[in-house]
C-alpha cells in the first residue's frame, strides 16, 4: 500500500485529528513501519483457527537455568 503525507493527513482528519505539517514526515515513517509489520505478520503460515496470544511472560529464572 502506497502511503504519502496526503494519505496520512486524510486518515487523521477522518478520525478527527489534526497533524501539523512539520509532523507529517515523522507520522508517515511510523505508519509505514506499522504497515510493514502487518505485512510481515501476514506472511507467517498460520492456520485460520490460530488465535493471537493475549499474554506475555518472561521465563522464570529457574526455567532459564534448566536450559
Amino acid at each position: 500500500m502506497a502511503v504519502d503525507k496526503a494519505t496520512i493527513k486524510n486518515l487523521a482528519e477522518a478520525n478527527g485529528l489534526a497533524i501539523p505539517e512539520d509532523r507529517l514526515e515523522i507520522v508517515l515513517k511510523q505508519y509505514q513501519t506499522y504497515l510493514d509489520l502487518l505485512a510481515r505478520l501476514d506472511s507467517f503460515p498460520l492456520e485460520m483457527t490460530a488465535e493471537p496470544s493475549v499474554t506475555f511472560a518472561l521465563p522464570s529464572e529457574e526455567a532459564t537455568r534448566q536450559r
